[in-house]
């Protein structure tokens, strides 16, 4: 297929002389493929199809990944928001485009709402027994009722774990973060944050750790990775890490409450959820404090590193969505800096590609 092109021969020329594939290289070998198949008048392509495709791709080109050219469809029990998922990747998206140019042309028939999506299973899960057992129970009106001594609330913290997770986890009866604060107040004390890092070393041991020992030398590499490459913007936009909607900056400290503000605005017109983010007081190079803003809370911590943690912490532990604007910055973090991969993950090819480089250097 390929080297019956002079695209294709260039790009296999390419890849032995660059060792891998920037977006746009990605993007003509995608176009190859589809043309191909569509010049064959195969039409309909399955999710197995896709699979066997990315995964013939990842053999002649070792250094890429299947997942840059395929994802499967996300079931809606694997979804944060409990919404099912089509496929993705640059593959898919090139025949779908393509299709729907043929369609809009005149050369195929046009199809119904509803079904150029893959069909998957969104068969719910049932739920686990939500009644809690007596020592939990006690440990529970106990949270409920005091927030101190703190050796106390640590004991109780532990007891009612297991309970937490599964209500936070809960497909029928879910726990909002709102709610979480409001049940759990002790969260909202100065040490709350430390109830937030013992449950997320309970559930992913030793990846806080992963995180400061990655952070620096990933960084350098994606660095090395923009010199190396022809990027696109998107993969641009990744080396402003911080340049997200996940971080919010105020010059003095009487602005941080206008910025909380400005916030909660420029949500509420979007009709999205307020999620965790960080707020840097200070002027250009100059940081004189960091937030981290939970769910109406403030907590300062010591440096915009550990604010970064702190959050993603937070959208794992309560098992929120990363914002909308910042999706692909918390993509990249989770997998880059902590190894971390869970059933929620958001499935962006293009993040799951720039990772894939970063491993590789």
């Amino acid at each position: 297929m390929l080297t019956s092109s002079a695209i294709g021969k260039a790009l296999l020329n390419w890849y032995a002389i660059k060792g891998g594939f920037d977006s746009t290289r990605q993007g003509y070998l995608v176009e190859i493929i589809a043309t191909y198949f569509l010049n064959k008048n195969i039409t309909h392509m399955s999710n197995s199809d896709y699979a066997v495709l990315a995964r013939k791709i990842q053999e002649l080109f070792p250094c890429e990944i299947s997942e840059a050219y395929y994802l499967p469809p996300v079931k809606k029990r694997d979804s944060r928001d409990n919404k099912s998922g089509v496929a993705k990747g640059k593959l898919v998206d090139k025949f779908r485009n393509k299709l729907t140019f043929l369609r809009e042309a005149g050369l195929l028939p046009s199809r119904g709402e509803h079904s150029d999506k893959e069909k998957s299973d969104i068969q719910d899960l049932s739920e686990q027994d939500e009644n809690a057992d007596p020592k939990t129970t006690a440990s529970l009106i106990w949270l409920q009722n005091n927030k101190e001594p703190w050796q106390e609330v640590l004991f109780h913290w532990d007891n009612t774990f297991d309970y937490r997770k599964r209500r936070i986890l809960s497909e029928t009866n879910q726990l909002t973060l709102n709610e979480i604060f409001l049940k759990f107040s002790v969260l909202s004390e100065p040490l709350g944050l430390n109830l937030v890092s013992k449950d997320f070393d309970k559930i992913y041991a030793d990846k806080s750790t992963l995180f400061y020992q990655n952070w620096e030398k990933n960084i350098f590499k994606l660095i090395k990775i923009r010199k190396q490459f022809v990027v696109s913007d998107t993969d641009k936009l990744l080396l402003e890490l911080l340049d997200t909607g996940n971080l919010e900056k105020g010059e003095l400290p009487g602005d941080v409450e206008t910025v909380i503000q400005r916030k909660k605005e420029k949500l509420n017109k979007l009709d999205v959820p307020i999620q965790p983010y960080v707020i840097v007081e200070g002027s250009g190079t100059t940081i004189r404090k960091v937030y981290v803003y939970i769910n109406k809370q403030l907590f300062q911590v010591p440096t915009v590193l550990k604010a970064i943690d702190t959050c993603f912490q937070c959208y794992h532990v309560f098992n929120l969505r990363y914002q909308f604007e910042s999706e692909h910055m918390w993509a990249f973090i989770q997998h880059s800096m902590y190894e971390l991969r869970t059933k929620w993950d958001p499935t962006i090819p293009n993040i799951l590609d720039i990772v894939n480089k970063v491993k590789r250097q």
